[in-house]
């Protein structure tokens, strides 16, 4: 049996959008080493431990608000 007759055909797109929220990689220890590394590149203190749950999901804007870091 030849189950590709059954199989619809696929155009090519012009645009491919992956949502890296831990189905295809693990993008948490990247971030936070991102977020280390900016931290110490502008002079600002790099907190101690799991920054996870902190950065990982929250808008930036109000994580780095949080830690005194945001425009105001």
């Amino acid at each position: 049996m030849d189950s590709t007759r059954d199989v619809a055909p696929v155009g090519r797109g012009d645009l491919v959008i992956f949502d890296l929220d831990g189905t295809l990689t693990d993008s948490a220890e990247g971030i936070v080493a991102s977020f280390r590394h900016a931290l110490h590149a502008v002079g600002a203190a790099v907190p101690d431990g799991d920054l996870v749950s902190r950065i990982v999901g929250p808008p930036m804007h109000l994580t780095l608000q949080e830690m005194g870091l945001g425009d105001s």
